[in-house]
């Protein structure tokens, strides 16, 4: 994969991959430094508004609460590719997480850098 042409995956692929990543630092006590991603949200989340793809788009690691197993909270902090962006809770305005039927709906997503296996 090349950060040019990153693959396009689901959140619900996003998800399992990040989870899985944590999992195998706590179980086989591995080192490894977090996995990067990027959450591309639709367009059309937003009708009244012309967003551009970098402020529709917010950069995740994988040490978030949420991909972490046993974590005594939920949470996904994330920053859009706008410059000057801050952070944000992803988790409660995403519709597949906490954000409900009028929540922000993914477009697409890709990693940031590679997955060891």
């Amino acid at each position: 994969m090349t950060s040019d042409c990153p693959e396009h995956i689901t959140y619900g692929e996003l998800r399992k991959v990040l989870c899985k990543h944590n999992e195998k630092i706590e179980f086989k006590g591995e080192d490894k430094r977090p996995l990067k991603a990027v959450i591309v949200f639709r367009s059309d989340n937003w009708p009244d508004r012309d967003y551009s793809l970098q402020s529709r788009s917010y950069e995740l690691t994988s040490d978030n609460k949420a991909f972490i197993p046993g974590m005594g909270g939920y949470s996904i902090f994330a920053a859009s590719l706008e410059e000057n962006s801050g952070l944000i809770r992803l988790e409660r305005v995403m519709y597949d997480e906490h954000g409900g039927e009028d929540g922000w709906r993914v477009d697409y997503c890709y990693l940031l850098n590679e997955v060891e296996e």
